[in-house]
């Protein structure tokens, strides 16, 4: 494709995009393994409006508050952190046993300690310090992470290859067949009583070289050489060249695997192939992606999740064993996913039918009460308490639903009525995690987290940090507010 010489950033914008001056854009990185070297001049490249570190130094070595020897002792209050939904202590194997993919991910793996989060190795020692505000698992040599000097890529050793960038206003995302999607915000909008950005997005390189323009609503990682693309309301795919393979027609897609991709068509699911003809027709209520030449599908109501092949044929359930979206029986997968579509009559139903619904997830041990607090649904919150959902039921790292209240409330998050709902029903306010954390200290580490970023940061970071900060506020005067009715 053909490339814009790098220019000042409103020009840039303005030119490429159509649009008024954004915050930034990513600046040029060397080459980060497997690139081709240092970008030439033909290439649109990303330049902070203030300049980043150095590619190649390391961050500050502690996090503001820690003590070297709270930095470097690996398993006082640490939680590790896995992309297949691990969230607890770190004990050597533990990983292994949930299907942790050392090797994928560099030998490492993201843990937090006291708000901060770092790198073990599998011996559970400190790999790279716990510096970072945000920090994701290695993809592809590099790691995705956020920090007080800003946010970028890492490698191994914690030498910033791309970035630091200070700002909110562009999005990243991990490394995928050597391309990384971004975003740049274009505008503001209202959600609720706050506002969230409205963003274009493309690919970079290794280099932080700008390959695919940022055209699009939303993009997704490549898989098999093709990415799925977002453009007016609709997905379709795009190539490495950016050339766009498949228009974009579909109401929601999977990505590819083995040559073929779901799509949904007037609600019900099929597949298509690389060249967007569809393969097997649309006739499932929900589909997975394709694994050693089998995909897990459903139809919907009582009826279990089967296994077909790529024809759509199905396939015996001896062959279809150990394949599926969770480690749980079938009528719990479904229970599952009706909580999930926020299903309130087909929950009753599994329910009244046999179904328990103390089931947990397999790895985290969170139970539907978790997840229906998780998705901020209060109707979901009240059926599942009426079904006997148990209120001070704790995952893996001891937290019951009230701790997740205090997780990660946005704009739109009922607060008040979820807090009432459970409060009223038993839950305790004072129940403490695995690490002495009660719901009333999320809050508050969080309100004084946000503070000190709000202090820190400048332009669209402040207003983030203050907005985050409002909403754990509205969580404490929620908790104030039931604690003093319980106690009336």
């Amino acid at each position: 494709m053909n490339f814009v010489r790098t220019v000042k950033l409103s020009t840039a914008l303005t030119a490429v995009m159509g649009i008024g001056v954004c915050a930034y854009l990513i600046a040029v990185a060397p080459d980060a393994g497997g690139g081709a070297g240092p970008p030439d001049d033909s290439h649109q490249t990303v330049a902070g409006t203030t300049a980043p570190a150095q590619a190649g130094t390391r961050t500050n070595l502690h996090a503001p508050g820690m003590s070297k020897a709270e930095q470097q002792d690996p398993l006082s209050d640490v939680v590790v952190h896995t992309p297949n939904g691990y969230h607890g202590p770190f004990r050597p194997g533990l990983l292994t046993e949930t299907g942790y993919d050392w090797e994928a991910h560099e030998g490492l793996i993201v843990a937090e300690k006291l708000g901060w989060r770092g790198f073990l190795d599998e011996s559970g020692h400190v790999a790279i310090p716990f510096v970072y505000s945000f920090a994701w698992a290695f993809r592809e040599g590099l790691a995705r992470v956020s920090s007080d000097e800003g946010k970028g890529f890492i490698d191994r050793t914690g030498a910033w290859v791309i970035g630091p960038f200070e700002g909110f206003d562009a999005v990243l995302d991990d490394f995928s067949e050597g391309l990384a999607p971004f975003g740049l915000r274009t505008a503001w909008k209202r959600a609720g009583e706050g506002r969230v950005g409205v963003y274009v997005h493309g690919f970079i390189d290794k280099n932080a070289r700008i390959v695919i323009q940022p055209a699009y609503e939303r993009v997704r990682r490549f898989r098999e050489g093709r990415a799925a693309v977002k453009r007016d309301g609709l997905w379709g795919f795009i190539d490495r060249s950016g050339g766009v393979v498949v228009e974009p027609r579909f109401m929601s897609v999977g990505g590819f695997s083995e040559g073929l991709a779901c799509v949904e068509v007037d609600g019900l699911w099929g597949f298509i192939d690389v060249e967007g003809t569809m393969a097997i027709a649309p006739q499932f209520a929900a589909a997975h992606w394709f694994h050693d030449g089998r995909a897990r599908v459903g139809f919907g109501g009582v009826n279990p999740p089967v296994m077909i092949d790529h024809f759509g044929n199905r396939m015996p359930d001896e062959l279809a064993e150990g394949i599926g979206w969770a480690r749980i029986p079938d009528e719990q997968n479904q229970l599952w996913i009706a909580v999930m579509g926020s299903d309130m009559a087909r929950v009753r139903e599994y329910v009244e039918d046999g179904v328990p619904v103390s089931t947990r997830h397999p790895a985290t041990h969170e139970t539907l009460l978790h997840q229906a607090v998780a998705q901020d649904d209060p109707q979901m919150i009240a059926c599942l308490i009426e079904l006997g959902c148990d209120v001070n039921a704790k995952d893996v790292a001891g937290q019951t639903p009230l701790h997740y209240v205090a997780r990660d409330p946005q704009a739109n998050t009922p607060i008040e009525r979820i807090v009432e709902i459970l409060v009223s029903a038993g839950a305790d306010l004072n129940a403490a995690d695995n690490n002495g954390r009660i719901p009333w200290d999320i809050a508050e580490a969080a309100i004084a987290k946000y503070a000190e970023e709000e202090a820190r940061y400048k332009r669209g970071g402040k207003l983030l940090s203050a907005t985050n900060r409002k909403y754990q506020e509205r969580v404490l005067k929620a908790f104030e507010k039931a604690s003093a009715a319980r106690d009336r």
